[in-house]
């Protein structure tokens, strides 16, 4: 027996999400309103909030899950640190040196991150400076 079980667009999951991370709404609400599952609600947003890495910069789950994956395979299965000071010297060096200045990403058009920020810079309209008096 098939189960019948609503589907959703990416686009309504990020407005519930939206809605739940600006502080207007709990989960009760949009569960009245929508008629969508409180478990089916929090899931969501789990997977689509972003994680705040800095105080400019937010991940999704997914990029927050690659940069893991990567850097469990790139760096710490193939090395054996001494100690946690050794470990976390080592991957900074990895995240600072590497992953961040020369490693390519597919999901930014595969330029590194550091590239993708130059040309993020670049595209931003220079602030307009008013005429001297």
């Amino acid at each position: 027996m098939e189960k019948n079980q609503k589907s959703y667009t990416p686009e309504f999951k990020q407005q519930i999400v939206d809605l739940y991370n600006a502080g207007g709404t709990s989960y009760p609400q949009p569960e009245r309103e929508y008629g969508v599952n409180r478990s089916t609600i929090s899931g969501w947003v789990k997977q689509l909030s972003p994680i705040k890495v800095s105080e400019e910069e937010t991940l999704t789950l997914k990029e927050h899950e690659a940069l893991h994956s990567v850097l469990k395979k790139e760096e710490t299965y193939l090395h054996t640190y001494q100690n946690s000071k050794e470990a976390r010297r080592a991957i900074f060096e990895y995240i600072e040196g590497w992953y961040n200045r020369k490693r390519i990403h597919s999901f930014i058009g595969y330029l590194t991150p550091q590239q993708e920020v130059c040309a993020e810079s670049a595209q931003r309209p220079a602030a307009s400076n008013p005429p001297l008096s």
